[in-house]
């Protein structure tokens, strides 16, 4: 069974549905988004392979984003535009990103700031964040603190939630 919500919201005037999956559904979350031979998914590297498994399958192309290992598998904004301005420069256009938080397969927790700052890069870029969130308990470092993409997309003024939601139940 697949179980997942969606919820509208609004980012500088663009109306995005967010699909908060409970069970794995990559297959899902990509064929939504529309996957065409020149359409590109942003992905983490390392990631877990499910993900560049599904974006081959539907005929789409992997974009990856360095995680920095010497920083703790933290995010650098300065690779995320760079992943970005290479892939448009060989004619793919990006149209989603991929957040694992805490990640699968190295553990990080994203501090507060990286994710705010995953929130704001989507939304200047106008990607769809398929927020992979679904380890969110399992925080064994005592110094880490879990944060939510909606929290800090919340927090930094770009979202805004409708009182609409949605509870979509799929068997298979």
């Amino acid at each position: 069974m697949l179980l997942y919500f969606a919820v509208s919201i609004q980012i500088f005037k663009l109306d995005l549905m967010l699909l908060f999956f409970i069970f794995s559904a990559q297959k899902m979350k990509f064929s939504t988004i529309y996957l065409k031979h020149v359409s590109g998914v942003m992905l983490p590297i390392p990631q877990y392979p499910i993900y560049s498994a599904t974006i081959d399958l539907l005929g789409g192309h992997k974009v990856g984003y360095y995680l920095d290992e010497t920083k703790g598998w933290d995010l650098n904004m300065e690779e995320l535009e760079r992943s970005l301005r290479d892939a448009k420069k060989r004619g793919i256009k990006v149209n989603s990103f991929v957040l694992i938080n805490p990640g699968n397969p190295t553990g990080q927790v994203l501090s507060k700031k990286a994710v705010q700052d995953i929130v704001k890069f989507c939304a200047k870029h106008k990607l769809v964040l398929l927020a992979d969130e679904v380890y969110q308990e399992n925080v064994y470092d005592d110094n880490a603190k879990f944060v939510s993409c909606k929290k800090a997309a919340s927090d930094t003024g770009l979202l805004k939630v409708s009182a609409k939601s949605t509870l979509h139940v799929f068997n298979g």
